[in-house]
């Protein structure tokens, strides 16, 4: 492949790179955002809290702390009507007064 040719490529390449860590730049924040929000005694009302819906992938091997994770069986339907559900119980969740 000639310079010319890879020229196009190394630029998609790029720019792709760029919007990638652009993202995780912003779900950083919003991840540093959420926490700050959500320690005891902090106003909910003024904070922030950030939800990810993610089908996890069968590599990941590390569960982080401090998040929910809902395992749903092979046959339910992971639709929109079953993430607001399971979003709504997580909420519901994290409204509840700490025992």
């Amino acid at each position: 492949m000639s310079k010319d040719e890879q020229a196009p490529l190394i630029k998609a390449q790029s720019k792709h790179l760029n919007q990638v860590l652009g993202h995780r730049a912003v779900c950083t924040r919003l991840n540093q955002l959420s926490e700050s929000s959500t320690r005891p005694g902090a106003d909910l009302s003024k904070g922030l809290i950030k939800m990810d819906i993610d089908g996890a992938d069968q590599a990941k091997a590390l569960v982080p702390r401090g998040e929910i994770y809902y395992v749903v069986a092979p046959d339910v339907a992971k639709d929109s009507s079953v993430q607001c559900s399971l979003m709504l119980d997580a909420w519901r969740r994290l409204m509840e007064p700490p025992e």
